[in-house]
């Protein structure tokens, strides 16, 4: 397809994500609970980033799937697991740390959990889309796939994962919930770069999300002192990364835990290119 046409389908792609996203947004006026309304708001707003995302991906040169990181991680599946555990992990540490030094505060995160707080029902269900399923998709199309991978082409994926992070963490539009968000952003980042694909950033940014929900829901709980708590949820997440360093290391051409017989893998420098 040439450039015109590419142009052209991006805008369509792009106006109807935007529209939809603010149809989306809209009901939040029509809805009672703070946790349906909160679901509403982040479902459209994360349609509107995933519209972008398309868009720019379809109007730039390449396969759309492929820019986006759309493909099948290279990873085996008890890595990709361990990643998302990871991403719990270092969630609950961050937290942590935050509480100790009494960040959270005053800060946007606190509201967003206020805000959440017993939800049950229809509402928990559109909370859930809003603030588990369609940030995972929308930012991390956006985030991890269409910048990251993009701007790994031109410094390299170190760069591009902290260029892509502070993206993610500006996106949040506060310091501590951007700060947070940051440091999540490198961790998803670095699951992207590992495995050559946007999935398993996903998936841990899904995981965290619902985490976060179930809490505020009064689902989740933890019990943990906060010093235990920060210690066991780094070890979990540097576990987990370097668990997925050593399974991307292998020679090409072995055969990694899970795979079929006789299965081929790809060269590791494939990732991000």
């Amino acid at each position: 397809m040439s450039l015109l046409p590419r142009v052209a389908t991006a805008a369509v792609i792009l106006g109807v994500g935007l529209g939809l996203g603010q149809w989306v947004r809209g009901l939040s006026a029509w809805v009672r609970t703070a946790p349906a309304r909160l679901g509403f708001e982040m479902m459209g707003i994360e349609i509107g980033l995933a519209a972008l995302a398309l868009a720019i991906a379809w109007a730039l040169p390449g396969r759309v799937g492929d820019r986006l990181g759309l493909r099948p991680s290279t990873l085996p599946t008890g890595v990709i697991v361990a990643l998302t555990v990871g991403t719990l992990g270092l969630s609950h540490a961050v937290d942590g740390v935050l509480k100790l030094t009494r960040s959270l505060e005053g800060s946007v995160i606190v509201g967003i959990s206020r805000g959440l707080d017993d939800a049950a029902g229809w509402p928990f269900v559109v909370a859930f889309f809003g603030t588990a399923i369609a940030p995972a998709i929308g930012e991390e199309l956006l985030c991890r796939g269409l910048v990251q991978r993009s701007l790994a082409r031109w410094i390299g994926p170190a760069a591009a994962i902290v260029a892509a992070s502070l993206f993610f963490g500006w996106l949040h539009m506060e310091l501590v919930h951007g700060a947070v968000a940051t440091c999540i952003g490198v961790y998803l980042g670095l699951a992207a770069w590992l495995g050559d694909s946007t999935r398993p950033a996903m998936a841990g940014h899904a995981a965290n999300n619902l985490a976060a929900l179930l809490g505020s829901a009064g689902v989740l709980t933890t019990r943990l002192p906060l010093a235990p708590a920060i210690a066991l949820g780094s070890a979990l997440a540097i576990g987990a990364l370097v668990w997925a360093w050593r399974a991307r290391a292998r020679p090409p051409g072995e055969p990694r835990d899970g795979d079929p017989p006789g299965a081929l893998q790809p060269r590791p420098e494939s990732a991000d290119c």
